[in-house]
C-alpha cells in the first residue's frame, strides 16, 4: 500500500504469530498460546487523543452537575470564581488601551459586567476601549443572567420542597392516619363534617402518612369540598408506617389518636400493620420520661396521654390472627397505649340480603353508622353511683330522651346488647345509648321511677301481648343482577331471614357453581344472560318481583381472599357504571309493568354503590319513575365502614357493639322490622313510644323507633313521644337476636 493511502490507525487485530511470545513465557502457558489467537494491539495516537477529549467532557459534566446539585452560596462563589481572571483581564486590556492605571480598569470593568448603575460604555474616546467595554457588557449581560437564573431556580426548588417536601412534621396531640386506602376520603371527609362530634375527640390536625405517592394524596384531598371548607389542617407525608424512623417523622409518639387502615394492593397487609403498631410503641417509648421523672409525675397526679390506636383488621388466615393476638399482648403491657380493633373487611352480604327480605333495614344501619343529620348515634355514659347496684332495667327506664341498647361491664370489658333486665349494673359500667347528638340525655334523679315507662302497667302490657298476632311473612321473589363472588354467603344470608316458598332467581353471563340446591326456605334458580339484556331481566321477572339485588359482593380491601374490587376486572368507576346501567333497565321494565297494572307493593331494589357520587345519578333515575311504582337502598360500603373507623376513634369502647351490629351473625343481635300486629298494635290509638319499648322488653327486644307508613324514620323519638302504630308499610325498629 502506498504511504499516502495507510491507514493513519492500523487495525488493532492482530494474531499471537505476529507478536510472539516472550521467552520468559512458561511451558504450559506457551503451548495454550500455541494456535493461533486474536489480540488488541496497542491503539494508535488518535484513538488516546479521542479518549482523552471525551474523558475531559465526561469530568467537566460531572464537575458541572455536582455544582449545580450544592447549595446556592457556593454556585454563587462558583460564578465569582470564574468572573474574577476575566475581570481582572479586562482591566489589564482597557489600562494597555487607554493608559489609564490599572486599578480605574478593574473598577471600569467591574462595573460594567454587574451593571453598576451609572456604568456607562458609549463614553470611551477610542474605537478599542469602545468595543473592549461593549465586549465585556455582553460578558456581563451573560454572567448576570446565569447569576439570576440559579437565583430563581433555587427559590423555584425551595417553594416545590416545602409544598410537596417530606419535611419532617413536628407537633403533638394530632390524629395520625397510617396507610391510604378506599376509606381515607370518606373518612377525611366525615372528619371534616364533624360527623359525631368527632372534632372534640380528634381535634383539627391530621397527618397521613403512607407509601402512596404524595402528589396523588393531595390531589384528591385538594378535590373535596367538605374538606376545604372546614378548615382542618391535613398533612400529607410520604413513607412506610411500618418503618420506624419514618413513623418518627410524623412524630407517632406524641400523636393522640392513630388510625392504621388496612394498606391499599398490599398482600402482606397484616405483615406490614403488626410491624407499624410495634414501631408506635417504639416511638411512643423513646418519647417516654426516664423512671425517675415518671415517679415523679405519679407523686404529683401528672399522667402521660394515653394513645388510642385504631386498627382496621381483615380477617385472615390462622396464623395472621395469631400474630395480631401476640401484638395485641405485647402493647397491652404498656400502660400509656391502647389498641383497638376495628373490622373493616365488610361483605355486607347479610345485610344485603336482610335488606331484600325486610325493607328498610339497611337504611336504618347507613343512617345511624353514617350519622346523617336528624339521626341518633350510639353513645356511652358511665352509670354512675346513682345506678350503682341498680338494675338494668331501671336503668333504661332512667333515660327520657335516649334508647338504652346495652351497657358495657366494667369487671371485664365485655359488651352486652339487648342483655336482661335483672342485670345488675355497678358504678364503672357504661351504658350503650341511641341518642341524638349535640348534649348529654337527661337523666332522671330517682332511676326507679324516671321515666314514662316507669308508671306503665306491665300487667296489661302482658295480657295485650298475649293477643297480639305475629302472622307469618309472605314468600318474597328476589331477582339478583349481575353478582359474582361469594354466592353461597349470598344465598345463604336470603335463605335465613326470607320466609318458606320465596325464590331466588341469578341473572349472570357466569355460571355458578356454588349455587345451593333448593332448601326448605327458597328454591335458587340461575339464568344465563346480561344484567343490560331486557329480555333476561324480563324472563327473570324483573318486572313482578318483590326485590332486586343489584351488583356484587363488596369487598373493600379487594386483595384479601383473591377477589378484586370488581367482578368484571374494572374499577370503581366502571362497577358503578354497569349498575346504573342495571338500574336503568330496572326502571324500564318496572315502569311497562306498572302501566299495565299496578303492584300492591312496589318492587324493591338493594343496590351496592362505590362511589358517593354515584348515589345521586341513582337518585335521578329512580325520581324519574315517579312514587309508588319503585323503592331503593343504595349502599355505600366504604361510607359505611369509614364511619365505623371514625366512631370507634371518637369512642373506642363502641368497638365490640358496632362489630356485632353490623355483622349481624347468626346468635348475634341485629336490627329488625316488626309489623305492629306482633305487638297487638292496631293503629287505633296513639301509643307513646315508652309503651312500645315496654312491650317489646316483655318478648326479649329492645325497641328503637319505628318507620311510618310513608317510609319515615324516627329512632329515639323519646319516652313521651306517641306514634300512631299501624297501617300499610308501617315498622318497629327493634334490636333482637333474630
Amino acid at each position: 500500500m502506498p504511504p499516502e493511502t495507510q491507514d493513519p490507525c492500523p487495525p488493532l487485530i492482530v494474531s499471537t504469530e505476529q507478536q510472539g511470545l516472550p521467552f520468559w513465557q512458561p511451558e504450559r502457558q506457551r503451548q495454550r498460546h500455541s494456535q493461533p489467537q486474536q489480540h488488541l494491539a496497542d491503539p494508535c495516537p488518535a484513538f488516546y487523543q479521542q479518549t482523552s477529549n471525551e474523558i475531559l467532557k465526561l469530568k467537566l459534566t460531572l464537575a458541572v452537575q455536582r455544582l449545580m446539585a450544592s447549595h446556592i452560596a457556593l454556585k454563587i462563589l462558583a460564578v465569582f470564581v470564574v468572573a474574577a481572571p476575566i475581570v481582572y483581564l479586562g482591566g489589564v486590556l482597557y489600562s494597555l488601551i487607554t493608559g489609564a492605571p490599572i486599578q480605574l480598569g478593574l473598577l471600569k470593568v467591574y462595573s460594567v459586567i454587574i451593571r453598576v448603575p451609572g456604568a456607562k460604555v458609549t463614553e470611551e474616546k477610542s474605537l478599542a476601549a469602545f468595543l473592549l467595554m461593549n465586549f465585556f457588557f455582553l460578558v456581563g449581560l451573560f454572567s448576570f443572567a446565569v447569576l439570576i437564573g440559579i437565583v430563581s431556580e433555587e427559590i423555584k426548588t425551595q417553594v416545590k420542597d416545602v409544598r410537596g417536601g417530606n419535611y419532617s412534621v413536628i407537633t403533638q396531640g394530632h390524629t395520625l392516619v397510617l396507610n391510604w386506602n378506599r376509606q381515607s376520603m370518606p373518612l377525611l371527609r366525615k372528619i371534616a363534617e364533624d360527623s359525631h362530634g368527632c372534632t372534640r375527640t380528634l381535634g383539627r390536625e391530621l397527618v397521613i402518612l403512607s407509601e402512596e405517592p404524595k402528589d396523588r394524596m393531595d390531589v384528591e384531598i385538594a378535590k373535596s369540598r367538605q374538606i376545604a371548607k372546614s378548615g382542618i389542617k391535613v398533612v400529607t407525608r410520604e413513607g412506610a408506617p411500618h418503618c420506624v424512623r419514618d413513623l418518627e417523622s410524623v412524630s407517632a409518639g406524641s400523636a393522640r389518636t392513630v388510625i392504621l387502615l388496612h394498606p391499599e394492593n398490599a398482600k402482606d397487609g397484616d405483615t406490614k400493620k403488626a410491624a407499624a403498631v410495634l414501631g408506635l410503641e417504639v416511638a411512643r417509648n423513646d418519647l417516654a420520661a426516664p423512671p425517675q421523672q415518671q415517679q415523679q409525675q405519679a407523686k404529683h397526679g401528672q399522667q402521660t396521654q394515653q394513645q388510642q390506636v385504631i386498627l382496621q383488621r381483615i380477617p385472615g388466615d390462622p396464623g395472621q390472627v395469631r400474630l395480631f393476638s401476640l401484638v395485641n399482648g405485647t402493647v397491652s403491657s404498656g400502660r400509656d397505649m391502647a389498641l383497638v380493633e376495628v373490622n373493616g373487611n365488610r361483605s355486607l352480604a347479610r345485610l344485603i340480603a336482610q335488606s331484600a327480605v325486610q325493607p328498610g333495614v339497611a337504611n336504618i344501619y347507613s343512617s345511624i353508622a353514617e350519622s346523617l343529620p336528624g339521626v341518633p348515634d350510639f353513645q356511652l355514659r358511665t352509670c354512675g353511683v346513682e345506678l350503682e347496684g341498680r338494675s338494668y332495667q331501671e336503668a333504661r327506664r332512667s333515660y327520657k330522651s335516649a334508647v338504652v341498647c346495652g351497657y358495657v361491664s366494667h369487671a371485664d370489658g365485655a359488651t352486652h346488647l339487648n342483655p336482661r333486665d335483672g342485670d345488675v349494673l355497678h358504678a364503672a359500667d357504661r351504658l350503650i345509648l341511641l341518642a341524638h347528638p349535640g348534649g348529654v340525655p337527661a337523666r332522671s334523679a330517682a332511676a326507679a321511677a324516671g321515666g314514662a315507662s316507669a308508671t306503665t302497667d306491665l300487667t296489661a302490657l302482658q295480657g295485650q301481648l298475649q293477643g297480639a298476632t305475629n302472622s307469618p311473612s309472605r314468600p318474597k321473589k328476589v331477582v339478583v343482577l349481575g353478582w359474582r363472588g361469594g354466592i353461597a354467603d349470598l344465598a345463604a344470608a336470603i335463605e335465613e331471614f326470607a320466609s318458606p316458598g320465596s325464590e331466588v332467581v341469578f341473572v349472570s353471563r357466569w355460571s355458578y357453581p356454588d349455587l345451593p340446591a333448593n332448601s326448605r326456605n327458597c328454591s335458587f334458580s340461575y339464568l344465563e344472560g346480561s344484567p343490560f339484556d331486557h329480555d333476561a331481566c324480563r324472563r327473570a321477572g324483573v318486572g313482578n318481583c318483590n326485590s332486586i339485588i343489584i351488583g356484587k359482593r363488596i369487598q373493600e380491601i379487594p386483595e384479601i381472599a383473591g377477589c378484586t374490587l370488581d367482578c368484571e376486572g374494572g374499577d370503581a368507576k366502571a362497577a358503578d357504571a354497569r349498575s346504573m346501567a342495571s338500574l336503568l333497565v330496572v326502571q324500564d321494565i318496572v315502569s311497562a309493568a306498572a302501566a299495565v297494572k299496578a303492584p300492591d307493593t312496589p318492587p324493591h331494589v338493594v343496590a351496592a354503590i362505590h362511589r358517593i357520587g354515584t348515589v345521586r345519578t341513582a337518585k335521578h333515575i329512580l325520581k324519574g319513575l315517579g312514587p309508588g311504582c319503585l323503592t331503593a337502598e343504595l349502599l355505600t360500603p366504604n361510607e359505611i365502614v369509614s364511619s365505623q373507623l371514625l366512631q370507634v376513634a371518637n369512642e373506642p369502647g363502641l368497638a365490640p357493639a358496632l362489630a356485632e351490629l353490623i355483622d349481624n351473625s347468626p346468635g348475634s343481635q341485629g336490627i329488625y322490622l316488626r309489623k305492629p300486629e306482633c305487638f297487638n298494635l292496631d293503629g287505633a290509638r296513639l301509643v307513646p313510644f315508652a309503651e312500645v319499648v315496654e312491650l317489646a322488653r316483655l318478648r326479649g327486644e329492645t325497641a328503637l323507633g319505628h318507620v311510618a307508613g310513608d317510609g319515615t324514620l324516627a329512632l329515639s323519638p323519646g319516652a313521651a313521644a306517641a306514634h300512631l302504630y299501624g297501617g300499610r308499610g308501617s315498622r318497629v325498629v327493634v334490636l333482637a337476636s333474630r
